[in-house]
Parts: structure tokens; sequence; C-alpha cells
């Protein structure tokens, strides 16, 4: 399980640089800023007219593929937390040679009064 989230970390840390580099290859809207001071036609026609769009259907992508990792590395390390705490937890309930091992539990008035009614019996 370790491996498995140690790959996926790679490999999201892979993607998102992939992610930075496409987003910072997109050229500004023809509209706004320096590309409309320079006349909105030269970008689109220096790069091509379907480069805006390969772009962001890449960007869509890999923003896509960065969520679905995240996600599946957050359910991985829910896994792991569990499996270790349920290692933890269960060698107190059961000793190796099946007798019941003691387990220290904070005692409340309730289970205070049950104990001296069962030891006074």
């Amino acid at each position: 399980m370790s491996l498995l989230l140690t790959l996926g970390t790679v490999f999201l840390i892979l993607v998102s640089l992939f992610l930075i580099l496409i987003v910072l290859m997109q050229r500004a809207s023809a509209n706004s800023g320096m590309g409309s001071t320079l006349g909105g036609g030269f970008s689109e026609s220096t790069f091509g007219a379907a480069t805006t769009h390969i772009f962001t259907r890449w960007t869509v992508y890999a923003a896509v593929l960065f969520f679905l990792i995240t996600f599946g590395l957050y359910l991985g390390h829910l896994k792991q937390n569990q499996q270790d705490t349920l290692e933890q937890v269960l060698p107190r309930f059961e000793a190796a040679s099946g007798e019941e091992v003691p387990v220290d539990v904070p005692t409340t008035e309730a289970t205070a009064a049950i104990t001296e009614n069962q030891e006074s019996e």
C-alpha cells in the first residue's frame, strides 16, 4: 500500500508540473491586455487558430487527472491509517496464547459500580 501511495504521489507531482506548463503556455485573450494593444489577430496568425483549443482541452484533462489522483491518494491514506489503527488496537484485545490481555479502559462511575457489584457477589 505504501508503494502505491509513493508512486501516486510521484505521478501527482508530474501531473502538477504538466498542468503548470500547459497553463503558462496558453496565450492571453485577444481582447484583453497587451494582446489587444498589439492587434488581436497577430497572435492567432503566429501560433495558429487551433492552438487555443488544444491547450484548453489539455488543461481540462490535466486538471481532471489532478483531482482524480488527489482523491485517490486521499482514500489510500485513509485506508492506510485505518489499517495502522487496527494493527495497534487488536493485539491489546487478544494475546498470542489465547488468554485475555487486560485493556486499560478509563472507568466511569457506572463501570465502577458494576465492577463493585460483581466483586461483592
